[in-house]
């Protein structure tokens, strides 16, 4: 079984949701961020999706940007390789996903990519500025690697693109809640039912809702609608830069917020599994 596929069995029997967090691999500093990333965990953070540092990350929205320009120049795709490597070997069974960019796949090459994200121990890459007719060049390199494929499914896409995404998703489908970039600014819309019914019909794995998630509210709507778990980002960048010079502030921050979300997580879903 894989770590997403126990992931969900896990809070399925708990009746309960994971809540995934979202972060630039680094941000603000190498060793603030494995702090950061052991307080989400210890507080329940069921999975991390991770970025690497870079320069046009086009789904992002003004507050994940400033995380990308905290680490540039600071820490390259090799040393947050590193990084990533070291929190899956002191957490052997938490589900690490990757959302990245095209270019960074393709520099210096995808088989180099997924090689060093195999080594270090990540179980998925979201390609974020690739559609899903030009994924599978992506998804027979990331097979080669057992690197699971994790497709985005937009609020407007119709039947035959969704059906497309549900037969090409492994792990989890990233779902957006709602047309735009990342952030906290916008509330979240709930995703249409209908949109995660057609996923379901074709066989998609479980939908996890991004986009704009920032409070306990949010992850009962996601829940509400369907969704299966959601993924945080923005809400956590956003403390970073508040909390650039006390990282014993942000460490308790990121904890209260994951306490704060993991509240609207454990209820009765909407409709039977």
């Amino acid at each position: 079984m894989s770590r997403y596929a126990a992931m969900f069995e896990s809070a399925r029997a708990e009746r309960s949701a994971p809540v995934i967090a979202w972060s630039v691999v680094g941000d603000p500093t190498p060793e603030t961020w494995l702090d950061t990333v052991d307080a989400l965990v210890s507080a329940g953070a069921a999975a991390l999706e991770l970025s690497i540092a870079f320069s046009d990350p086009s789904a992002d929205g003004p507050v994940n940007q400033g995380a990308y320009s905290r680490v540039l120049g600071k820490v390259d795709k090799n040393h947050a390789v590193a990084l990533i490597k070291q929190v899956r070997e002191r957490y052997p069974d938490l589900p690490i996903g990757l959302m990245t960019y095209a270019n960074l796949v393709y520099i210096p090459s995808p088989e180099a990519f997924y090689a060093a994200c195999a080594a270090a121990g990540v179980d998925s890459v979201l390609v974020a500025d690739v559609p899903v007719h030009e994924v599978e060049i992506f998804s027979d390199r990331a097979a080669a690697h057992d690197i699971e494929m994790v497709l985005i499914a937009p609020p407007n896409a119709q039947e035959p693109e969704l059906k497309a995404i549900a037969e090409q998703s492994q792990g989890f489908v990233y779902l957006v809640s709602r047309a735009g970039v990342t952030g906290t600014d916008r509330e979240a819309q709930s995703p249409l039912k209908s949109v995660i019914a057609t996923l379901k019909k074709y066989g998609a794995p479980p939908t996890v809702l991004g986009f704009g998630i920032s409070r306990a509210e949010h992850v009962r709507n996601a829940i509400a609608a369907g969704a299966d778990g959601v993924v945080v980002g923005s809400a956590f960048a956003k403390l970073v830069a508040e909390h650039l010079d006390d990282p014993a502030a942000l460490t308790a921050a990121s904890t209260g917020l994951v306490t704060n979300l993991r509240s609207g997580a454990g209820i009765e879903r909407a409709a039977p599994r």
